[in-house]
């Protein structure tokens, strides 16, 4: 094996290291220390394709890749073998030179095939397999370069020119909607199949008949995780590996580690029984703290995206310029106001699907005249609160208002008020909490429509959603908005406000996953159920609400037995926005007129 070596050649670099195998001078890199892992790219590829993975797994293993026979820096053999069987002996063979005789290996597509074919052929070397979009079944579809390369009108000419289109062109074919295909990738993947030799090896390679070897997959003993992209046909691996365990990645199409590297990085830490990268809430692009692999990477969880007019980080420096404090709940961290008289009975209130905790600022500063304390906080994928990478589910919006209210060591009781998809949570939460709360105001609540409209169900459609989210999704926010309030002044004045937040990194992921993830519908008995439990309820309501019309009044009514209700006149549905100080004064005269239990 040879050091590193210096090159004008803007692909190698410090980490670069070559070696001689079979007459064919190999790029490799080595790096981090730990249990070896080996990672096989695909094919028409090279080793950069695992750069967004390979900073975070150094941390915990030596991470070992090459740039196979017939692609990157390595370039063409020359007996133009390009079999699996010569892949896989030319693969031990780098091994052995590495002085290496067990380590987990890991490939992506033809990189795939190759380890699971080593993990075959020499069952000693491998302790842990991974294969990522593998290849080896013979129904698999071939890729639009694969088939191009066959075809022997192009054959001649794609041996002379490689052109960046056809690249480009090929790439987005291969990914999922998910994936920018950016022009530094495009200029990577021509520049490396215009290198000398590799037009014409790539050729030989995918004309090269190759044996059908499916029928060997079941002798692979070594514990196997299998991650598939759901785009991706042709894998049966989990169902012919021996208690392997199989994670399918939503929207993700056939460069997985680029596609979905944080959703790959963390599956690969789990099978290999790496601890979970730690909470990063300070510094990673999207700061809420990731669940466990397991929840994180279901079969119907999509990566979190960055939309488009998304630049805001939501790191330190973000959050110093804000007003309001911080706190870290078992999810993540969450941004919050405890504000007014300290010796106020305290209000807290629980927002909707979209609006952040400024969204109540008109209503708490006339609560605070009425010589009451408010809690406002922004519920996660909100505001200046962590977007999390697990389900958007009712539990999760549950979970982090109790957590709030025990980590902020409030009163002994309070006053709950919700709105819109905040009633929802707000009647989850006194289940837990009735003991501890006063009153319960509900402010144009939802949970009583049948189904979602078609432009809900189109933004919650698996692939379609997710592309519509990052494209589209301010457009669409400010859409939806509009519908909210009632006069142009406040249509303004709330898509500001709400929009704002929508810098944030994550935002629209965060929002779409809701829509997805949480019970809007049919929640009859959760009504019923709190209104079995006696506590003193205020109902307001907009006239003109066009989300959660006014028409279900009666039926909320039969359900909570509340002990008052009032329809405001001229209202949409954002009662505590359009009418903050009558929604004040309507909330503090209802709580004044209370008969509380004396405190023994």
């Amino acid at each position: 094996m040879t050091a590193s070596e210096t090159h004008s050649d803007p692909y190698v670099d410090e980490e670069s290291r070559f070696t001689w195998i079979d007459g064919v001078r190999v790029h490799f890199k080595r790096e981090g220390s730990g249990p070896p892992l080996l990672l096989l790219h695909g094919s028409g590829s090279s080793l950069q394709a695992f750069d967004p993975i390979v900073a975070d797994l150094k941390t915990s293993c030596e991470v070992i890749r090459l740039d196979l026979p017939a692609f990157g820096l390595t370039g063409p053999r020359p007996d133009r073998d390009y079999r699996i069987e010569a892949y896989v002996s030319f693969v031990a063979e780098f091994l052995s030179g590495l002085g290496l005789d067990k380590l987990n290996v890991a490939g992506n597509s033809l990189g795939g095939n190759i380890a699971w074919n080593l993990a075959v052929e020499h069952p000693q070397l491998v302790q842990r397999l991974i294969l990522m979009n593998a290849t080896g079944y013979p129904e698999k579809s071939l890729p639009t370069a694969l088939k191009m390369a066959r075809n022997p009108l192009l054959r001649p000419l794609l041996r002379r020119w490689a052109p960046s289109g056809a690249a480009e062109q090929n790439l987005r074919s291969s990914v999922g909607p998910l994936m920018v295909v950016d022009q530094p990738l495009v200029d990577r993947v021509t520049a490396m199949m215009n290198r000398p030799g590799n037009r014409s090896a790539f050729i030989d390679f995918a004309n090269t008949d190759q044996a059908d070897r499916s029928g060997h997959i079941t002798e692979i003993a070594a514990p196997t995780l299998v991650l598939r992209g759901d785009l991706i046909d042709g894998q049966h691996f989990h169902r012919d590996i021996p208690g392997s365990h199989e994670v399918v990645l939503a929207g993700v199409g056939h460069l997985m580690p680029e596609e979905a590297p944080a959703e790959v990085g963390e599956a690969i830490r789990s099978h290999l029984g790496f601890p979970p990268r730690p909470p990063r809430n300070e510094s990673r692009p999207f700061s809420g703290t990731s669940p466990a692999p397991s929840q994180e990477l279901s079969s119907a969880m999509p990566k979190i995206y960055r939309a488009r007019g998304e630049n805001l980080p939501l790191n330190p420096d973000t959050r110093s310029r804000l007003r309001g404090s911080f706190v870290e709940l078992s999810d993540g961290i969450t941004h919050y106001e405890l504000t007014g008289p300290d010796d106020g009975e305290l209000v807290f209130l629980l927002g909707g699907l979209t609006v952040p905790l400024f969204y109540w600022d008109g209503v708490v500063e006339h609560l605070h005249r009425r010589g009451l304390r408010t809690l406002t906080y922004s519920a996660y994928g909100r505001g200046y609160s962590d977007r999390v990478a697990g389900p958007y589910d009712r539990e999760l919006f549950v979970r982090q208002a109790h957590d709030l209210v025990k980590a902020l060591d409030v009163p002994k009781s309070w006053h709950t008020v919700g709105s819109s998809m905040g009633a929802l949570t707000a009647l989850a939460l006194l289940q837990r909490t009735h003991e501890q709360t006063t009153s319960l105001t509900l402010l144009g609540p939802a949970g009583f429509t049948e189904g979602d409209p078609p432009p809900v169900r189109l933004a919650t459609t698996p692939n379609v959603g997710p592309f519509l989210g990052k494209h589209l999704g301010q457009f669409l926010l400010r859409g939806h908005l509009s519908h909210n309030v009632r006069t142009p002044a406040q249509v303004r004045a709330l898509t500001d406000m709400v929009c704002d937040t929508y810098r944030c990194e994550g935002s629209m992921y965060a929002l779409l996953a809701t829509l997805r993830d949480y019970d809007f519908h049919r929640q009859q008995d959760l009504y019923r159920q709190a209104g079995l439990l006696g506590t003193p309820t205020l109902l307001l309501w907009g006239e003109e609400d066009q989300v959660t019309p006014v028409g279900k009044l009666p039926e909320v009514k039969a359900l909570l037995n509340p002990q008052l209700s009032q329809v405001i006149a001229g209202c949409g549905h954002m009662v505590p926005f359009e009418y903050p100080e009558k929604t004040a004064v309507d909330m503090a005269d209802f709580f004044a007129g209370i008969q509380r239990t004396p405190t023994p």
